[in-house]
């Protein structure tokens, strides 16, 4: 059980880097707040992972996730040469053009399974775990970043609240009743995420304003998020001749 990939002829066990990342990992949700930031979220020196429909309000994130089937989703997705990691059990399903997930390019399959224990997101990091299942797609995507190695997580979108990142969709309102029991779920299990990983080294903080979650993680502006970036403002290239022999 672990996140797999077909070459064309057969399945591969795709390796995730579990050591240390010192990059900071955001999740992009599909908050109405993700609109004020949209393509401004991605760039050097972080790791952008957007959740369902947060593409293509973040166009260009570094990976995508979604365990729902794939009409649930923009048309364009599946061209898309990020990767894009999705429900195990999906991989023979059709995208919208009427091509299997598994032949489109940079798709991935995760298998999915209960938390026998409060711990297992922290504990399974290697390749051969499955990530834990608690019903929402944003649960799995944390559980991504950490098996990424990532130490700092971000939380942009993540508003707990109705409507979504995009004007052009209206939900109805047993859509939204729906929506916000597992926003009750999702809040309640993110504040209990957050206090434990802070026990074990796992540093959350909250892009998102006026969102609940910032009871209980530090929220910080985009700008200073940006300013505080290590990245090298060296923008040359230095070749190194090869010896000869």
């Amino acid at each position: 059980m672990s996140i797999w990939s077909h070459n064309g002829s057969q399945w591969d066990r795709v390796p995730f880097q579990h050591a240390p990342n010192f990059v900071p990992g955001i999740l992009a949700c599909p908050g109405p707040s993700l609109r004020a930031l949209g393509d401004k979220l991605s760039g050097p020196g972080r790791f952008v992972l957007a959740v369902n429909t947060a593409y293509p309000t973040v166009p260009r994130p570094d990976a995508w996730v979604g365990m729902d089937k794939p009409e649930q989703f923009r048309p364009s997705l599946t061209r898309e040469q990020f990767p894009k990691y999705w429900r195990a059990n999906h991989h023979k399903l059709l995208d919208r053009s009427g091509a299997p997930l598994f032949a489109t390019p940079n798709s991935y399959f995760v298998d999915l399974a209960e938390a026998p224990y409060p711990d297992a997101i922290f504990q399974w990091r290697d390749n051969k775990t499955p990530c834990v299942w608690y019903r929402l797609t944003f649960q799995v995507g944390v559980h991504l970043l950490l098996k990424r190695g990532h130490r700092q997580l971000y939380f942009a979108g993540c508003d707990f609240s109705s409507g979504y990142c995009h004007e052009d969709l209206e939900l109805e309102e047993w859509q939204n009743k729906r929506n916000r029991i597992s926003y009750d779920g999702g809040l309640a299990w993110l504040r209990q995420f957050a206090r434990r990983g802070a026990e074990l080294g796992i540093e959350c903080y909250s892009l998102t304003p006026d969102s609940p979650i910032n009871a209980f993680m530090e929220f910080v502006e985009f700008d200073d998020f940006e300013r505080g970036l290590e990245v090298p403002k060296e923008t040359s290239v230095s070749y190194v001749e090869a010896k000869k022999p």
